[in-house]
């Protein structure tokens, strides 16, 4: 499934994008690994026939899934695909949508553990996240439909042809602890819609010179500072299904996903 109903962007939005990644550059500077990484370079021929790619990422700043759009935006292949990221319920506003409707950016709102952190201590912003998304995030159960929803249209996307691209652990740390189930989620309602035309890209990301992510100026968009890709495997939801034993519904996947992450992150970013 997916070559029949995969979907491509008009010239215009490409060539758009590829003007707000050589804009974004300037500001946004990265380094990538030469010649173009083996995970890489399969997340591009598996988009070529027709699969949906899923990009996670470390979330140690404001500005990682920007670096990671660039670089989206960035490859021939890559950039002619519907791309969507899903977003914080505190960081999501109304202006994400007409922001990202030109280049195809779509942002999904999503109530993450941070969300219930920050709502745990402050009261005001738990009763304004309630009136405004009817969602109480310090109740599980009240957040399931987000998730619900943004699986159910993360699959539909995928299938035909689109770029996911996922902070696994949800929230800005400064080293790789906590890995949700985000990835999990998606694959798992794939495989129950019989949708197996997915592959998950795994990519690491550090900056130059840095040797504390725990530090409050890292956790910005750091404008102007160097950052460097590793870039790690790329599996497809069946290659994944047979590493973990066979059965996705039992898998752990959440422990799976650290164990590919911890392969590309710098080692400042290990929790060790």
């Amino acid at each position: 499934m997916g070559k029949d109903n995969e979907t491509y962007l008009s010239f215009g939005t490409r060539a758009l994008r590829t003007t707000v990644a050589g804009v974004g550059s300037l500001v946004l500077r990265s380094e990538v690994e030469k010649p173009v990484s083996r995970g890489w370079r399969r997340a591009e021929d598996l988009s070529e026939g027709g699969s949906g790619i899923i990009v996670a990422h470390p979330h140690f700043s404001m500005g990682d899934p920007l670096q990671v759009i660039k670089r989206v935006f960035e490859s021939p292949v890559l950039r002619k695909r519907e791309v969507f990221v899903p977003q914080t319920l505190r960081h999501y506003t109304r202006l994400y949508g007409p922001l990202g409707r030109p280049i195809s950016v779509k942002v999904f709102p999503v109530a993450t553990p941070e969300d219930a952190q920050r709502a745990r201590a402050n009261e005001e912003l738990h009763q304004k996240l309630l009136r405004k998304y009817k969602v109480d995030v310090l109740d599980t159960r009240s957040a399931v439909p987000l998730f619900q929803t943004y699986a159910r249209e993360a699959v539909t996307l995928l299938e035909r042809g689109a770029v996911e691209i996922v902070a696994p652990q949800a929230t800005r740390e400064g080293k790789l602890i906590t890995v949700t189930d985000a990835v999990g989620i998606v694959l798992r309602r794939a495989l129950r819609r019989n949708v197996h035309n997915i592959g998950v890209l795994f990519v690491g990301l550090g900056i130059d010179g840095v040797t504390d992510y725990g530090q409050k100026s890292v956790s910005g968009i750091n404008a102007f500072r160097s950052h460097r890709y590793q870039d790690g495997r790329c599996l497809t939801l069946d290659e994944i299904a047979n590493e973990v034993g066979g059965d996705l519904e039992a898998a752990n996947l959440g422990a799976f996903v650290r164990q590919e992450m911890e392969k590309t992150v710098p080692p400042e970013y290990l929790d060790r």
